[in-house]
């Protein structure tokens, strides 16, 4: 079985989920698990000892910043599992960004939820950059985007400005002064303890 690094480097051998066995290395401390596989006490502990390691310069500014780059990457995508209007994105298409916006057909970047943005940059990135893939890209963009806008939901910007008034200004909950029912116990003051 090939193993990254050679025939006879360890591997993280934990079970993938297409069936096949992970060949990334462990590290150390893990129970002989990769970054992946280790669980969350194990890659935080590798997290510490390698800003440790940066801080005494054993550890490159680049690979210190590429680690970090990716963290806030993850940090973001499990962010956007739960808003996807959250706003950020992991891709920078660079030069590229023109022919993308170009590339949409008429779709506002603007209007949609930035996780589903960052998806279709990715795409572009893997579909139209890394490889000249255009049936693909055309699938992506006018089967798989409707189903991505659709999850996001709206804008909530766009349900705030349903609920402002004529003006323009926000409409806000306020208590009624002229309430029958009882005070808040909020409202109240505190009773004095006990001695």
């Amino acid at each position: 079985m090939f193993q990254r690094g050679g025939p006879l480097a360890p591997m993280c051998g934990a079970r993938t989920r297409n069936g096949g066995v992970c060949a990334n290395p462990p590290i150390v401390e893990g129970k002989g698990r990769c970054l992946s596989h280790c669980g969350p006490k194990a890659a935080n502990a590798f997290r510490a000892r390698q800003k440790r390691r940066f801080e005494a310069g054993q550890v490159s500014a680049e690979k210190w910043n590429r680690a970090e780059a990716r963290r806030a990457a993850n940090r973001l995508g499990e962010a956007w599992k739960k808003d996807p209007w959250m706003p950020g994105r992991t891709i920078d298409l660079g030069e590229h960004e023109a022919e993308f916006v170009e590339t949409l057909g008429g779709i506002d970047v603007a209007a949609l939820a930035p996780a589903v943005v960052d998806w279709l940059r990715w795409k572009y990135q893997r579909l139209q950059i890394d490889t000249r893939n255009d049936a693909a890209w055309m699938d992506a963009r006018l089967n798989k985007l409707p189903a991505r806008v659709e999850s996001a939901g709206k804008r909530p910007e766009a349900v705030m400005a349903s609920l402002a008034g004529n003006n323009g200004s926000q409409k806000m909950w306020q208590p009624s002064k002229h309430s029958s029912a009882a005070p808040s116990r909020r409202s109240l003051p505190d009773h004095p303890r006990v001695p």
